[in-house]
């Protein structure tokens, strides 16, 4: 079975090439649940675009959008397999990424280490995150053979997986 997935956010579509929704919940020494159910940060693989939505959204740090990221399977293109809908979202990190060709990427992957990382509260953790983000995105354009590709980080209040709402 292959899939299709949008992310649209403020009256833009885009095409989806890879998406992470993660849930977690605390949990106590027996390993029962000892929270509610929340979610982490909306990671995104987007086809690169020309427009420049995205860009302003995370220039402005104030600025919240809602949004959702629809999965269709590519056999039944116009029913929604999976929807992921968020409401309060902050864009946390935009990476983009242009190559001419898949030689270029793979000299980039071995320079993600010069990688400044003096950012967030937790320099060591947040650094590496963005490595590691950097590193996932020229793979991805590594494998899929395309040039420009964009990374997304999207922190939200809620998130609605399905019609079932998580708070943050």
């Amino acid at each position: 079975m292959s899939f299709k997935g949008e992310f649209k956010v403020a009256g833009n579509t885009y095409e989806v090439i890879q998406c992470h929704v993660p849930l977690s919940q605390k949990y106590d020494q027996r390993g029962r649940p000892s929270s509610g159910v929340h979610s982490g940060r909306i990671r995104i693989m987007l086809d690169g675009t020309a427009d420049g939505a995205l860009g302003s959204w995370m220039a402005d740090p104030t600025k919240k959008q809602d949004g959702q990221i629809l999965f269709y399977r590519t056999d039944q293109v116009d029913t929604v397999f999976k929807e992921v809908a968020f409401e309060g979202a902050y864009l946390m990190t935009l990476i983009e990424s242009f190559t001419l060709d898949n030689e270029s990427s793979s000299s980039l992957l071995l320079e993600t280490e010069l990688i400044n990382t003096d950012i967030g509260p937790d320099e060591t953790k947040d650094g590496e995150s963005l490595k590691n983000s950097f590193r996932d995105l020229l793979g991805c354009q590594q494998r899929t053979g395309r040039s420009y590709c964009m990374l997304l980080r999207i922190s939200a209040e809620k998130i609605k997986i399905d019609g079932v709402e998580h708070t943050n």
